[in-house]
């Protein structure tokens, strides 16, 4: 929570932590508290919007309740669940395999003239400071959509699609904590507007881009992903092992999006997407390769560890994905 006052029901439940956890410590308290605010941020996050294009044009956002996956879907057999995996999280520029170099490295997304974007990237900037500046018990820069924009600003030659799922994450948050029943921040004029202008953001890219139309979708469709304690505590193991595997830059993804799972509690959805994909694509490669029996012994041990800890990650996704 970066400082910022914890929300009033979260406070609540942080007073309500059993006497016995206070009394092992600091640190068993800090875990707890941890869980708790993964918890919050499941149930406070919506687990499923539909992004729908009108006839205008202009995209609308439809939150939809919580459903619990069993009610919808049939968890699938093992042998297909990287595929599906990797199918329902592409909302990321793709993972391929360079058999050149031997590694796994990224397919950036095709040239894209930002020029046409400027305007509206800037406004965001403008209208972020001014939501900062003059909002009472509203945004802050150490909230979850801040952060989102703030990573957009930090990086304009960044994929293009990348560019519209961040601010597709921060504007559908934001419009979730502004028609809340219980929402976390007022519907004042600095607060609309920046809403407004991330989806006109949004918009003005996928009116020129289709991959990131057919991305941005598929991240409206997908539900949240909780993250547990044992998944926050082997990410940053998942992404060292697949170091073997990939080049510098894909490297430094995949690190990147792991300290997000292990330190926020509610990691942008968009990075936990592209996360698991980077991941399963890796496993699906290695789990190729071991049936193909290609390779060094030593290299099939490290190809045999990688899958190993993916199928961790796997077997949860078989119990709790809504395939």
């Amino acid at each position: 929570m970066a400082g910022d006052p914890l929300p009033w029901d979260l406070q609540r439940e942080v007073a309500l932590i059993p006497n016995a956890i206070w009394e092992q410590g600091p640190e068993a308290v800090a875990e707890r508290i941890a869980e708790i605010e993964a918890e919050w941020a499941v149930r406070k996050f919506p687990h499923a919007e539909e992004l729908e294009q009108q006839e205008d044009g202009r995209f609308e956002v439809r939150h939809v309740p919580d459903t619990p996956p069993s009610a919808q879907y049939t968890p699938l057999d093992p042998d297909t669940a990287l595929d599906a995996v990797i199918s329902e999280t592409s909302v990321a520029p793709k993972l391929v395999w360079d058999e050149e170099r031997s590694v796994h490295r990224i397919a950036h997304d095709p040239p894209f003239n930002k020029e046409t974007i400027t305007f509206v990237i800037n406004r965001l900037e403008l209208l972020l400071a001014a939501a900062i500046s003059t909002s009472r018990n509203g945004i802050t820069e150490h909230a979850y959509e801040a952060i989102l924009i703030y990573a957009v600003l930090a990086d304009p030659h960044q994929d293009i699609s990348l560019t519209a799922t961040t601010l597709q994450d921060a504007w559908v948050s934001l419009d979730h904590n502004l028609s809340d029943p219980d929402p976390a921040y007022p519907s004042d004029p600095q607060h609309l507007n920046l809403r407004d202008a991330l989806r006109e953001a949004v918009e003005e890219i996928c009116d020129n881009s289709v991959i990131a139309t057919e991305r941005c979708k598929k991240l409206a469709k997908m539900p949240n992903i909780p993250i547990t304690r044992e998944m926050r505590e082997s990410a940053t193991g998942l992404a060292e092992a697949a170091a073997e595997f990939t080049d510098e830059e894909a490297h430094a993804v995949l690190e990147a999006d792991a300290e997000g799972i292990e330190t926020d509690p509610h990691p942008p959805k968009s990075k936990v997407a592209r996360f698991f994909n980077y991941v399963a694509t890796i496993a699906k490669h290695a789990k190729e390769t071991l049936d193909r029996a290609q390779g060094s012994v030593t290299y099939f041990a490290k190809l045999e560890k990688f899958v190993t800890k993916v199928t961790v990650w796997i077997k949860w996704l078989l119990e709790n994905w809504p395939f």
